[in-house]
This record gives C-alpha cells, sequence and structure tokens, in this order.
C-alpha cells in the first residue's frame, strides 16, 4: 500500500526532436567523483531474509508465503524454469527452476550503483536469450523511496555480468520501460531529472532524447520486434497526449489512440499499461486519480478501438449493495498490470491493488468473491461476451461472484498488483509487493496461485531489531508487516503482522528470560508489546494503551519513529507527526514533551563520567536538533544547528552522552559539548549516495561511529572520527535504512530496504578489529552443524577472542538443557546415538560478563522407523485408494510399495494411490523405507475390492427341534447409482443347492440331516458377495422328569435329549422372575442339583433352557 505519490512534472512532448542530449547525469556508484571508502578488515555480512515469510497476505497459498516487492518480470519465451524478476529495491535476480516447489533464485546486480529496478526486457532478437536490459527507476509504495537512478543496465551472458549504461542522458531518469533490439535500445522514464522516450543505436553508449513528456510505459509485439508501443499523459502546451506506436524499433511515432482514450490522458492521470497479443490484440488501460479509468482493445494495430466493461464484484455494507473495481485502495499509479494472452485475442488479464472489506470497505469478510483478507485483486476479460459481463475474477471462490471466475481453492497471492506475463508453458506469472506468484490455467477457474518465491529476498525493511534472548531479527517491512526470524542465522521468518509494518524494537532486558517485541502496523495503529520466552515461544500479546496524561493527542505518521532508553528499557519515546511524546511504563501511558517537534531520529538515555542519565534525550528532526538533558527539562534546540537544519538521524557515545553525532541527506556532523557546537567530521565518507541511519558501536571498546548508507554501512574511529572505512563485503548495495548493535551477542544487524536484513557476527572484533579491551568474553568462532553416523564421535569447539579478560568458563547445553561435567571449550561425544541429535551451544563466562554460542545442529543417520504403518483398506470397485506410511529416520528416505510381496513399478513415494481400483487391485500391500544405512519393511495392508453393493439383511443362525420349519433370508442393496439387476445362489456347507435361486431359502419339517451352514452368493453385472455364514442346528425334542425334592434342598430330575446338548436350569417363584441355578450338558442319565436359595420356600418354579 502507498504511502505517498511522486511529483507530477509539467513536460512538452515533442515527436521526432532528434535532440542529442550530451549532459553528464553523475550518481552514486556510477561515475562519481569520489570513490566510497575501501573495507576495514575480514568482516562478511551474513544474510538473515527473509526468504521467505510466512504467514504472509495471501490466501490459501502453501506457508503463506511473501518474499518483498518485485516491479518487473521477464520470462524466457522457450524455457518455462528461467526467469528474472526486477525487485523495486532489491536488484535482478534469475532463476532456473522456476517450476519448482521452492524455486532457487540467484541476485545478479547486487553490487551495482542501484538496485531500484523498474523494468527487464530480454532481447528478442537475441536467439540465445542471454541479452538483457533493465531499467533503473523507483517505485516503491513507501514514497517511492529507492537508491540513485542510474540509467539503465545491459548484460549480454545472461546477468553474469553487467554494464550500467547512462549514454549521457538517462542519469536521473526515473526510467519506466526498456526495450532491448540487438543494438538498439529504447528507453522511457516518467520522472527525475528528465522524461520522455529515449534513443540508442549502439548498445546504450549514446542516448537520443527523441520525444519528452511523462512516458510510463514501454511494450513491444511479440510477433514482430521493430513494433513497439507507449503512452504519454500531462504534455504541455503544444503537445499531445496519447497512446502511440512504432514500426522501426523506435524511430518515429505514430499516435493511434481515440478520442475516448486520449480523453483519459490528461493531468489527473496516474498510470497506462499496454500490451500486445501474439494474435493481433491490442489491449490498453489507464489510471486516473487511482482508479482504473478505462480499458480498450484494437484488433486493427489502433486503427479503432472497443471500450471494455471495468472488472468489478458486487460487495455488500450495511447500507446496501454497489459494485467495487480493482483498486479499492485507490493505488493505481503504483499497483495495476496488463497482459494480453498470448494464443486467445480475445482475452485480457489484469491486477489492482487489493481486496476490499464489502462495499466502501464498510463491511466484512468474506467479501463477494470470498476473499478473507486484504489479498490480491486480479481479474480476466473476454472482449467476445456481452457488454455487462466481460470480466471475472481471477482469485478466491469459484462459486462466489461471476460466473466461471475464482480458482479450484480459493487461493490468492499478495496484494498491490505490478506485472504479469506469461511463461512458455501459458501459466500466468505475477509480481507484487509480496513477491512473484504463479496461476495455473488463467483461462478458467480449474488452477490456482502458487507462491515461487523460493529463496528471493528483497523484503523492504525500514525497521529492524535484534533478540539477543532467541538470537532472531525483527524487522519492519512496506506491505509486509512485522516478520521475525523463525530462529538463528534461519532464512524463513513468519509475519507477526501483515500489511505495512510500523517501526519495531526488542528489550530483552525489563523481564529476565523473556523478550518483548513492540510492533505495529502503519500510522502506529495497533501498537502492542508481544513476550517470547528463551524457547521463542508467543506467551502475550498486549495493546499499548497509548493513554495521554499530559499535553494533546498524539497525530502518528505513516511511519512513527520509536526509541527504547537504552538504561531503562521500560521508557520509550514516540516521534510523532506533531510532537514527541514520552511513556514510562512500555507505551501505556505517554506524556507530550516536545510539542511542534517532528522528529526523524532519537538517541535516549546514556551515561557520562560513570553517571547514569537515563533523562537524556537527542531529537533529530526536519528544523533541527533538540536535546533534553534532566528529569523536568524541557526539550529544546541545541544551541548551535549543523547546516541546513535537517537532521535524518542522532547518536551519542553511550558513556559520554554530550559525545553526540548527527546526519543529513549528505553529511556527518559531530559535538562533543551536546549541540554547543558542531564540526563536519564527513571528510572521506563520499560516493555513498545519501546517509540514512547512525548508531554508536560496541560501549566496551574504542568509540566508533557507524553510518549506514545507499552503498553500504560505514564507521569511523574516535578520537577524530574523519577516516572512513566500509564495514565488510557482501552486503548488498540497497539503502541500509536501519540499524541495531546488540552487545549482549556482540552482532551488528542491519535492515535494508530491498534486500532484507543482513548482519555481521563478533562485531566488536570483526569490525573494528578487536580494538580496546574486551571485558565479556566475545565468540569469534561458533560450533558447527555436523551429520554422522551412528556409533561416530563428534567434537564441537568454540573460539574466543584473545583479548577477553581471564578466567573464562565454559558450559555446553544440549537443547538448551545444561550437560553435567562439559565445562571445557571442547565437547566431544563418543558412540552417538539417535537420542544425542539434537542442537548444542556453549556458554562462555568471565568476570565481566556472560556469552551464548550460536546453536549448532547434531543430525544422526540412523536406520528408519516406521512411525505409522498402512492400514486394510475394503473399497467399492472404482474407487480411489491410497495407502501412506510414516517413516522416522534421517533422510533422504527411498520408498517401494509393494503388492503379495512383488514391487510396484513407480510407487516410490510416501504414499500410494491406486486410481479407479478394480477387483485385480485386490491383494496384500506393503512398503520397503530405506535411508543410507538400511531398510525396513510396513506392515501388510490388505486391500478388499467388492461390487458396489451391500447384502442386508443377512441371513441369521438359528437351533430348532426335529420337525420344524426354518426360513433364512438375504437382500442386495444397491449403491450410489447401481441398482442391480441382482441373482441369487443359496449353499449348504459350501455346496449350491440345486434351484434355491430366490431370496428366501425354506424348510418344511427339518431333520437332524439338515444341520449345517447355509450362505448365499449374490451376484450382479460389476461382481458378487457371499452372505455371511448361518449355521442351522436340528436336535431331538428335549424332556425333562418331575422334580424329586429331597432333604437339604437337594433336587433330582431326569433330563433326556440329544448327548452333549447344553441346557440352563432357572428357577422362580412367580413365574416371572427367573434366577439361573446351574447349567449343564446331557449325558443320557440323571442329574442332581442343589438350589441353595430354596431354603424356606414353600411355592417354586423350574424351567430347564436349551442353549445353542
Amino acid at each position: 500500500m502507498q504511502a505517498g505519490e511522486s511529483k507530477r512534472f509539467q513536460t512538452n512532448w515533442w515527436i521526432g526532436l532528434g535532440l542529442i542530449v550530451t549532459t553528464l547525469f553523475l550518481s552514486p556508484g556510477l561515475g562519481t567523483s569520489h570513490a566510497a571508502p575501501a573495507p576495514f578488515g575480514g568482516s562478511v555480512w551474513v544474510p538473515q531474509g527473509p526468504a521467505p515469510t510466512h504467514n504472509g497476505q495471501v490466501e490459501g497459498i502453501i506457508n503463506g508465503e511473501v518474499s518483498g516487492g518485485v516491479q518487473a518480470i521477464a520470462a524466457h519465451p522457450l524455457n518455462p524454469n528461467l526467469l528474472f524478476i526486477g525487485a523495486i529495491n532489491g536488484g535482478v535476480w534469475r532463476t532456473f527452476n522456476a517450476n519448482a516447489p521452492s524455486p532457487v533464485w540467484v541476485p545478479l546486480t547486487d553490487n551495482l550503483g542501484s538496485l531500484s529496478i523498474s523494468s527487464v526486457d530480454i532481447d528478442p532478437t537475441d536467439p540465445l536469450g542471454n541479452t538483457l536490459v533493465a531499467g533503473v527507476g523507483r517505485y516503491s509504495s513507501l514514497g517511492y523511496e529507492g537508491g540513485a537512478r542510474i540509467g539503465i543496465l545491459r548484460t549480454v551472458d545472461s546477468g553474469a555480468t553487467w554494464t550500467p549504461l547512462t549514454g549521457g542522458a538517462l542519469g536521473g531518469v526515473n526510467i519506466s520501460g526498456v526495450a532491448s533490439r540487438g543494438n538498439i535500445i529504447v528507453v522511457t522514464g516518467d520522472g527525475g531529472s528528465s522524461r520522455g522516450v529515449f534513443r540508442s543505436t549502439d548498445s546504450g553508449a549514446t542516448f537520443r532524447l527523441l520525444a519528452s513528456g511523462e512516458a510510463r510505459t514501454l511494450a513491444g509485439n511479440p510477433t514482430n520486434t521493430a513494433v513497439l508501443y507507449t503512452g504519454i499523459y500531462n504534455a504541455a502546451v503544444g503537445g499531445t497526449n496519447g497512446i502511440y506506436a512504432s514500426s522501426d524499433t523506435g524511430l518515429t511515432w505514430t499516435k493511434i489512440s481515440d478520442p475516448a482514450i486520449d480523453a483519459l490522458l490528461n493531468n489527473t492521470t496516474d498510470n497506462i499499461k499496454i500490451s500486445a497479443s501474439g494474435s493481433g490484440a491490442l489491449f490498453v488501460g489507464v489510471v486516473t486519480n487511482g482508479l482504473l479509468g478505462g480499458v480498450f482493445r484494437s484488433i486493427d494495430a489502433g486503427a479503432t478501438w472497443t471500450a471494455m466493461d471495468l472488472p468489478t464484484t458486487v460487495e455488500r455494507n450495511a447500507g446496501g449493495t454497489g459494485n467495487v473495481g480493482i483498486h479499492p485502495g485507490g493505488q493505481g499509479s503504483i499497483h495495476f498490470a496488463l497482459v494480453a494472452d498470448p494464443v486467445n485475442p480475445n482475452l485480457v488479464y489484469i491486477a489492482g491493488d487489493r481486496q476490499p472489506m464489502g462495499l466502501n470497505d464498510q463491511g466484512s469478510f468474506p467479501n463477494g468473491i470470498g476473499a478473507n483478507d486484504y489479498s490480491g485483486r486480479l481479474f480476466r476479460g473476454d472482449a467476445s461476451r456481452a457488454t455487462g459481463s466481460q470480466w471475472v475474477h481471477l482469485t478466491h471462490s469459484s462459486s462466489l461472484g461471476a460466473a466461471g471466475g475464482g480458482t479450484a481453492n480459493n487461493s490468492a497471492p499478495h496484494a498491490d498488483g505490478r506485472d504479469l506475463v506469461f511463461d512458455a508453458s501459458r501459466n500466468l506469472i505475477h509480481a507484487c509487493d509480496g513477491g512473484v506468484y504463479r496461476r495455473t490455467s488463467p483461462t478458467n477457474n480449474s488452477g490456482d496461485w502458487f507462491s515461487i518465491n523460493g529463496t528471493l529476498q528483497v523484503a523492504e525493511f525500514h525497521s529492524v531489531a535484534y533478540d539477543s534472548l532467541n538470537h532472531v531479527v525483527v524487522a519492519g517491512a512496506q506491505d509486509n508487516g512485522t516478520p521475525r526470524q523463525n530462529s538463528a542465522n534461519n532464512p524463513i521468518w513468519t509475519a507477526i503482522t501483515t500489511g505495512d509494518g510500523g517501526d519495531v524494537l526488542v528489550d530483552t532486558a525489563s523481564s529476565i528470560g523473556f523478550a518483548i517485541v513492540y510492533s505495529s502496523f502503519d500510522d502506529l495503529s495497533a501498537f502492542a508489546r508481544r513476550t517470547y520466552n528463551a524457547n521463542g515461544i508467543l506467551v502475550s500479546n498486549v495493546q499499548a494503551r497509548l493513554n495521554v496524561i499530559t499535553g494533546g493527542p498524539l497525530i502518528p505518521k505513516f511511519l512513527t519513529p520509536l526509541r527504547l532508553n537504552a538504561l531503562v528499557p521500560r521508557r520509550l519515546v514516540i516521534a510523532a507527526a506533531n510532537s514527541v511524546y514520552e511513556s514510562p511504563d512500555q507505551g501505556d501511558s505517554i506524556s507530550e514533551i516536545g510539542p511542534g517537534v517532528s522528529g526523524n531520529g532519537m538517541a535516549y538515555g546514556g551515561s557520562a563520567g560513570g553517571v547514569a542519565n537515563p533523562e537524556v534525550l537527542y531529537v533529530a528532526a526536519n528544523n533541527g536538533i533538540y536535546v533534553r538533558t534532566n528529569i523536568g527539562g524541557t526539550l529544546t534546540q541545541t544551541p548551535a544547528a549543523i547546516p541546513g537544519r535537517l537532521a535524518r538521524d542522532v547518536a551519542f557515545q553511550p558513556d559520554n552522552w554530550a559525545n553526540v553525532f548527527v546526519i543529513n541527506d549528505n553529511s556527518v556532523f559531530q559535538s562533543t559539548n551536546a549541540g554547543g557546537s558542531w564540526a563536519n567530521i564527513t571528510a572521506t565518507l563520499t560516493g555513498v549516495g545519501r546517509l540514512r541511519c547512525i548508531r554508536h558501536g560496541p560501549g566496551n571498546i574504542l568509540s566508533h561511529i557507524i553510518v549506514g548508507t545507499d552503498l553500504g554501512v560505514y564507521f569511523a574511529s574516535a578520537p577524530a572520527y574523519t577516516n572512513w572505512s566500509q564495514v565488510g563485503t557482501n552486503l548488498p548495495n540497497a539503502p541500509v535504512l536501519d540499524m541495531d548493535y546488540n552487545q549482549t551477542d556482540d552482532v551488528l544487524v542491519v535492515g535494508t530496504f530491498g534486500r532484507g536484513a543482513w548482519l555481521v557476527p563478533a562485531a566488536s572484533s570483526q569490525i573494528f578489529g578487536q580494538a580496546g579491551t574486551l571485558a565479556r568474553p566475545t565468540i569469534i568462532t561458533q560450533p558447527r552443524s555436523r551429520t554422522v553416523t551412528q556409533g561416530s564421535t563428534v567434537i564441537f569447539n568454540v573460539g574466543i577472542s584473545s583479548q577477553a579478560a581471564q578466567p573464562i568458563g565454559y558450559q555446553w547445553r544440549f537443547n538448551g538443557n545444561d550437560i553435567v561435567a562439559a565445562v571445557n571449550s571442547v565437547l566431544t561425544l563418543t558412540n552417538v546415538q539417535a537420542a544425542d541429535a539434537g542442537l548444542y551451544s556453549v556458554r562462555v563466562s568471565n568476570p565481566f560478563g556472560t556469552n551464548i554460542s550460536s546453536d549448532a545442529g547434531l543430525f544422526v543417520n540412523s536406520p528408519p522407523t516406521v512411525l505409522t504403518h498402512p492400514a486394510s483398506q475394503t473399497v467399492i470397485v472404482g474407487s480411489n485408494v491410497t495407502f501412506t506410511v510414516a517413516v522416522g529416520g534421517p533422510g533422504p528416505i527411498t520408498y517401494q510399495w509393494r503388492r503379495n510381496g512383488m514391487p510396484i513399478n513407480g510407487a516410490v513415494n510416501a504414499s500410494y494411490t491406486i486410481t479407479a481400483a478394480q477387483f485385480s487391485a485386490a491383494g496384500v500391500y506393503d512398503v520397503l523405507a530405506a535411508n543410507s544405512l538400511a531398510s525396513v519393511f510396513s506392515s501388510n495392508a490388505t486391500l478388499t475390492v467388492q461390487p458396489p453393493f451391500n447384502i442386508n439383511p443377512q441371513p441369521l443362525s438359528q437351533s430348532v427341534e426335529v420337525g420344524s420349519n426354518v426360513t433364512f433370508t438375504v437382500g442386495a442393496a444397491g449403491l450410489g447409482a447401481f441398482t442391480g439387476p441382482f441373482t441369487y445362489q443359496w449353499t449348504f456347507n459350501g455346496a449350491p443347492l440345486a434351484g434355491e435361486t430366490a431370496t428366501n431359502l425354506s424348510f418344511l419339517n427339518l431333520q437332524l440331516t439338515n444341520s449345517g451352514n447355509y450362505a448365499c452368493v449374490v451376484d450382479s453385472p460389476l461382481g458378487s458377495l457371499t452372505s455371511s455364514s448361518a449355521s442351522l442346528s436340528v436336535f431331538n425334542p428335549f424332556t425333562v422328569g418331575r422334580p424329586a425334592f429331597q432333604t437339604g434342598g437337594l433336587i433330582q430330575m431326569i433330563v433326556a435329549g440329544d448327548s452333549g446338548r447344553a441346557y440352563r436350569l432357572e428357577s422362580s417363584t412367580n413365574l416371572v422372575d427367573w434366577v439361573p441355578v446351574v447349567t449343564n450338558t446331557v449325558s443320557g442319565g440323571s442329574a442332581s442339583f442343589t438350589d441353595t436359595s430354596a431354603g424356606g420356600q414353600v411355592l417354586r418354579f423350574y424351567r430347564i433352557v436349551l442353549l445353542p
């Protein structure tokens, strides 16, 4: 989302002027008169990510992946895996595996003079596709922030090497489009030092300004490399706004727009996009006042035009319903993309800014197409359809909104579209403020959106802070909220919040064992304190109340600077738009202390002469430097001012707060008397672009001052602070907007505006050459992760700076817990087993403090173990069947499924699916899982495939006397649409019974020979089933003689029946309630029973119950 708009310029538009511009525009990193200071020492910047961030503002995308803003895409015309992108402030990148689940991206321009890329074009006249041109222009949503405008970049070896080119004309121009055609290069520009259409015929050595005017777009024709298109608006008196075409590679131009298009090209115009299809159609989209004003189509090269509908969705709020277009956020000046379908001349695709939350953003989610967040807003247009029904949504639900719109799984990319292209497989590739995404099957609603951000690290960080408890970085990002690193040195981050992130702070001192992270959205909204424990687990999330105790209401900025007190971190200051506010209680209550002061940077809490002074506060503001030095004091301007008064940032020496340093855009100033006088100490700090931020170095060594710039980080040392050196190597040339030195972990972290976060470990020694005396032990060699086999011996070690004070103690830890007796600089583990796998670190201490190393992982290769076995299944014929197995153990793990002991060809994954299983698929399945050490079989899983019907009812077992009648019954019920027909065949002891083909089997006057097992085979055209077996027991009549009562409760009776027949004797006093007495088996004689419960009862009844 945008934070500001660039100033528009009124210029003339002259066709075919032919003026050769000879003025040379010098910019940092390209022909500057002074070289930047050289690196000092051997420090190397280590990338921290995010690459990517999870839980971002997307929908239906695995892990919610986002990266950072991407402005332009160039897709290889033949290889769908080869993509180039231009990041808003992150340079040019390339991937050779764009279709992989997590593509590997490689930065190509990190060391060039600017990483603000506006456009990328693969030269279609190069048969190998190795020639590219990238334009440098600033289009960040954060006020068009970025690096220097240094013209264009050209490569002839697919990005291995680049040549920056201004051709005497492009320096300072905000490049909007590029087209490379052999030796001819055409460039458009819409701001900066000049604007218009430029052309070179000598591969960029010189450029000719062909026409002057705001040229926001440049498009080619896929069927004719000599044909180009551009659009001009805001023409001066005598000039003509319009859409223009060239048929001679930009030498001459002809106006092709009609009055309807021209009516939209005026001083309200924000953006123009043009796209030609391979089938002869030409599409134009025009944005006015931040909203899409019109979409037009021509099928005769611009001779005639037809206006299309504007894409909308029907949205609701409490007041009713209405249509909402592609720019609910009103951000079309930057967030607009358009591309023609490469094959179908009727189809065109458009991207806007974000989803609406109902009509006028006054409703609720889900909206009219099923969106549940402010995710991407894209549409597909079809010019062949009737007016009023030409557009459908390319995101979210396929059951809501216009018919034919949506996706298969309710997916959507990040908001704020910037570019759309087709890859060689006709997938739609989308660039936006969240990175790069692929839409499969874009011509219908059967496809989905997928992240292809992979290892792309292009986050625009304007704020950064370091958490020394968890050893992770937290940052405030433009358009991508507040992401937090998942673990130390992990490129994967997770978004705490989404949207536009605010300034971030981390306090690890106020609550021992906890890290308090401050974050917000833009305009300081939802300002909150999140508390994490030492395991990185969120334990609380509290909104800071910001209750004003004294003074007027706080008016926030889009980005509101914050600063913790270095001595009492529960205290913080806020540089609002109208004043400076101070809080004593973590932001719950605030007091106004600087009415009228709009601060850019602050330094808060220090010491002098060994005396702590938490009241000292410096504020760098647009109109000077302000200071407060004592409790109850007033925030007033320093006695002396720096030239121009504008101050960007301020820092002071922690143990001498009167020694203060300030920067403006170009210079560094020092005061040794709290602003009583200032000295310019810029000296050799030249050729680095704008100065962005300033910090003081470690407080326990010689004083150093550190400055972040457009082109790196630099430091100078006491006493003069005028001999500047570059901090480390490997840091990309993206603007460094914020830094955080953390003394606990001795790391310097920077947040770059376009290349994410970077860190220098062991900063005291690596950056400053171990100057001074190090009190706390500084770790200069971290323990390294190891992968070993079971039974191996593993050695971990740690290296400590030689200047650390003695004695030094060591305590090794396993998964955060101390290891008994592991108290040396070296940890040796013998005969390691799987249980030893985990994270090892060491706590190093001396009398002055403690440091904890980074975690080193121990990975033990052990045999695989089946955690979850495949399960047996019974399915209907034609159904899909999936067997799965879960296997533990170190990878890579391979799989081979088997049926009836024989390997199944191609079944080599953790799951095996049989599509439309037939009867022949029935059998016993298992899987062999293996790693580099051993293999293991799963247990068997039986697959039973049955026809699409059930037998219900089943025949029931029965026991009857000789001469009785019996009927067995079965039934068949089809499943789904299957209704038979069914046939029946009864069996006796497995043999068919002749003529017994009905659902009922009946017997009359049963004899003993009829005893046995009966079942029914039910047949159908799709297979047969056999019922359960029902047993029939036929027995002779059972007789019981009259009981004979004897003394003591003995009862004697004669029982006659089939030998071995089981029965139960029961008694009752009322012929209702029967109580078992004894269970017995007929033996052919008499039996005596003792009824111990019969004593004293006058009347008693007995009965015999036959048992099955």
